[in-house]
This record gives C-alpha cells, sequence and structure tokens, in this order.
C-alpha cells in the first residue's frame, strides 16, 4: 500500500516533423496521482500543453491487487478528456496539410473488465479549416461529431466546404480490434473542389459508400464530376526508365499493401474539358470503373467527345465523331472510335481512327472521293497534290508514316514518285530506338544525294556518294555525325 505523486516542472516538450525541422510545445501544471490501497488501485492525472490545450485522466481499479491482477474479472473505470484549442499537433503528423485550425474535444470512458473493457464517449471539432498545398484546395466550415453506444460502436458525422460545394461523411466503426474495426462510410457531396492548380480544377458529387475492414477496402457508388479543367503538363520528351530497369539493394521495406475493391460509377458532367497534347475540347460519357484487389483496373462504358479539336503538323483538325470505349478491359487501353476533320471550301479531308489506344489504326477519308495523296494534302496543307512543293511532299511523307496511316509505306512511295524520287524508305539506327525517313535521288549517274527526316527525335542527316572510279567511292554524311569515308569495292 501506498501513495506516489509526481509534480513535472514546466518545460518543453520537442518532436521531429520533416528532415532538419522540429517542433516544439511548451507543457506546465502536469501531475500525476496515484494510491495503491486496501480499495484498490486509483490514479489521476492533469497535463496542460500549449494555450489552453489540456489533457486529464483518471482510473479506478477496484479490490485490485498489484501483484496479482485478474485480467478477465478485474473491474476498470477510466476517463480521459482532451482539449485542444489548436491543432498544430495533427498538422505537425501530416505533412501535406497547411494552416490547420480549429479545436477539438474528446471524451473516453472506460468500464467492464481489464480483458474486455467497454468504450464510450464523445469527440467534436468545430470551426475547423486545413490548407492542402498540393491540391491547391481550402476546405473549411470542418466540424466533425461523434459518439459511441452501449453496443461498442462508434457513430460519426462529418461536414466540410471547399469551393461553392460541401461534403458530408457519416459512418459508424465498429469498437473491436480483433475483427479489425470494421467501418462503413457514407460520403455524399454536391460540388466539392478537390483540386486547383493549374494542371487540374476539378468538382465532384460523390454518393459512395466505403466499407473498411483490417486493410481491406470496398468502394461502392456513383461519383459525378459536374465540372473539371485539365490541363496536363506534356512530358512526352521527357526520359523514361526502360522496362527492363531493375532496383537492386533497396534500403525501404514494402509497406504493406491494403487491399482494395473497387465498383464505381463515373459520370461526367457538361462542363468537363481537357487541354493537352495537341487536344483541346470537351469530355462527356459515363463510364463503369471495376477493381478487384491485386489485379488491373477495368472499365465498361464510353467517354465521349462532344466537340472538340486536334492540332497536328501545324494544322487545327475538327473532331467530328469521338469516343473512347470501354468494354471490360484495361483503362488504360480504350477502343477508338475518332474521325479529325479539316474543311477546305467544299473538300472535307480526315483521319478515321479505329483501333486501341496503344494500338491505334488510322486511317484517311475525303468528301468527294479522291486518291490518298491528295486526301493527305489537303488535309495537312489545304490543296490538291500537284500545288504541293517539294518540301511539302517531304513533309506529307514524314507525317503519313508517323501517323502510322493504313497503307503509310505505299502512300509515301507514291509521294516520292509524284516529286521523282529514286528512293523513299524508312531506317533505324542499331538499337532500333530512333527511325527516319529517307528521300534520295541522283543528281547524276555518279552523285546519289539523300536526306533523312526524324520520325521519333527532331534529328535529320545529309549523305552524299560520289562513284569517281569504277571501284572506288566517296561517302560523306552530316548530321547528329559528321564524318568522310573512302570506299575501295573488289569481288572475290
Amino acid at each position: 500500500m501506498g501513495e506516489i505523486k509526481l509534480l513535472a516542472p514546466a518545460g518543453t516538450l520537442s518532436y521531429p516533423l520533416l528532415e532538419g525541422e522540429i517542433e516544439n510545445w511548451e507543457y506546465r501544471n502536469s501531475s500525476l496521482d496515484l494510491v495503491i490501497d486496501q480499495e484498490g488501485i486509483r490514479g489521476n492525472t492533469e497535463v496542460s500543453i500549449g494555450e489552453g490545450n489540456t489533457f486529464d485522466g483518471s482510473l479506478n481499479l477496484p479490490r485490485a491487487r498489484l501483484l496479482q491482477l485478474d485480467l478477465e474479472n478485474q473491474p476498470v473505470e477510466a476517463s480521459a478528456k482532451l482539449i485542444f484549442k489548436e491543432l498544430t499537433i495533427i498538422e505537425a503528423l501530416l505533412p501535406d496539410i497547411d494552416r490547420l485550425r480549429g479545436s477539438l474535444t474528446l471524451n473516453l470512458n472506460v468500464d467492464g473488465t481489464l480483458a474486455k473493457p467497454n468504450l464510450s464517449g464523445h469527440a467534436d471539432i468545430q470551426d475547423a479549416a486545413v490548407n492542402i498545398p498540393r491540391l491547391g484546395v481550402k476546405i473549411d466550415q470542418v466540424s466533425l461529431h461523434g459518439a459511441s453506444d452501449s453496443e461498442n460502436q462508434f457513430k460519426f458525422q462529418l461536414e466540410a466546404h471547399s469551393g461553392d460545394g460541401r461534403l458530408t461523411i457519416s459512418g459508424v466503426s465498429q469498437l473491436d480490434a480483433a475483427s479489425g474495426w470494421p467501418t462503413t462510410l457514407n460520403i455524399n457531396g454536391t460540388e466539392f473542389e478537390v483540386a486547383r492548380i493549374p494542371e487540374a480544377t476539378v468538382t465532384v458529387s460523390p454518393d459512395l459508400v466505403v466499407r473498411l475492414k483490417g486493410r481491406s477496402i470496398d468502394i461502392q457508388g456513383d461519383l459525378l464530376v459536374p465540372y473539371a479543367k485539365l490541363q496536363p503538363r506534356d512530358i512526352t520528351t521527357a526520359a523514361q526508365v526502360s522496362n527492363d530497369t531493375i532496383i537492386i539493394d533497396s534500403s525501404e521495406k514494402p509497406a504493406l499493401k491494403w487491399l482494395i475493391t473497387t465498383r464505381v460509377n463515373l459520370l461526367l458532367g457538361e462542363r468537363v474539358s481537357f487541354f493537352g497534347f495537341g487536344f483541346e475540347g470537351q469530355l462527356s460519357g459515363n463510364l463503369l470503373i471495376e477493381e478487384q484487389a491485386g489485379a488491373l483496373i477495368t472499365g465498361m462504358g464510353e467517354i465521349i467527345v462532344p466537340q472538340g479539336r486536334y492540332r497536328a503538323y501545324g494544322q487545327r483538325l475538327d473532331i467530328e465523331n469521338g469516343r473512347l470505349l470501354f468494354a471490360g478491359g484495361p483503362l488504360t487501353n480504350p477502343g477508338l472510335d475518332i474521325d479529325a476533320i479539316r474543311k477546305t471550301g467544299n473538300v472535307i479531308a480526315g483521319i478515321h481512327v479505329r483501333g486501341t489506344l496503344k494500338q491505334p489504326e488510322l486511317e484517311l477519308f475525303s468528301n468527294p472521293a479522291m486518291g490518298q495523296t491528295d486526301m493527305l494534302s489537303y488535309l495537312l496543307l489545304g490543296r490538291p497534290m500537284e500545288t504541293a512543293s517539294g518540301e511539302d511532299g517531304a513533309m506529307m511523307a514524314q507525317a503519313s508514316l508517323a501517323l502510322g496511316l493504313s497503307g503509310g509505306d505505299q502512300l509515301a512511295r507514291a509521294i516520292g514518285d509524284q516529286f521523282g524520287l529514286d528512293e523513299m524508305r524508312v531506317e533505324s539506327n542499331d538499337t532500333g530506338d530512333q527511325a527516319s525517313l529517307v528521300l534520295g535521288r541522283y543528281l547524276s549517274p555518279q552523285l546519289y544525294v539523300n536526306y533523312g527526316v526524324g520520325l521519333v527525335g527532331s534529328f535529320n542527316t545529309l549523305n552524299l556518294r560520289y562513284q569517281f572510279a569504277e571501284r572506288w567511292q566517296l561517302k560523306t554524311q552530316s548530321g547528329e555525325s559528321h564524318g568522310v569515308d573512302l570506299m575501295y569495292t573488289f569481288e572475290r
């Protein structure tokens, strides 16, 4: 039997945040009282931290013997009350948020036995607001009220505003650690702003049910996007990691994965637009997104382009018909059904795109009907092939091959014949990561010249071959590399 009374002088609690940053909290009036006698074990503690932040706790174990605790039958009575007038501790734990304000009150009561405690209490957050710099949004008018009941359930409701919209999350959690804290969330909202950055401004109106248990998450429902303006950065010229790259000797341990199951119906509203990679236009449609734990995300439905334009080779093509088709395959490889056209007077020339996003199939069409070379000429130049210059012809041949048009090789040869070229071909380097369109012609029986234009990268090459004797040739090359070769040939 005995009594312990501890008083802590005022001091500072320091804890690390991000690398090189330390947060300090001043505390004062800290005390702990502990009594052990024939009536059991009783304890009380009080802590004051910062301005108006307090923690009070009490514990009572009736008739308990310190060295002979019977966990199954030992009654417990405990309570805790936490009041935060400032929420900087939460901001410190979540580095992606900024300027968190508001107040938190938490009351917790425990009864039952040590082996099977019963938890009850309530939590309230009022007048809270937070900035999320990475998304460029400010969430304000945040309130949360939660309370537990006699059935070991914690029920709560959160309300918040962002932009001109609102969001409500109501839920119930079973206070059962052995079962993985089963929790059900109902998420509803109207035009809640989730991003306002140069690359994306997005509002959502969700109607979702989320179920969590252990490390499993199941998401069901509808997600309406009333407004979105998407302007992704062009990363087509960025260096990509090779598919065969293997990273070894990683010091980071793999994090435990969440098992996510999703069945969400995505609906695009009338104010969704996309600007990037040469395309600008509106998007609409309905897409069912499904994901099974450990499997690829799949889609079922279609995304429509009601109106849009696509810029290619300096020309702006109008999208007359545009659909991305999802038939239950990977979300990253939809089917294509797109017509992009250019009108010149009474002539319409266009590209018909079919196939999939990873393997598109392009074909030219026109009204009135005409040959392939004239279709491409009207599409790129706005005039018939017979009025094109030699420089225009090279650009058209490059376009027919780079765009992967159906019959592109034959079309390129036809363009070469149109301009009296002796050779038109595609060649690649030894590694296969560069390709060029080569246009060649004999300027005399002894002198041959060809010019290469890059199809993948931006580069040009010029080659000359001069036969100055029966067995002797002089070759020169100018471009990414320069050189002169003197060649002698003989037969064995």
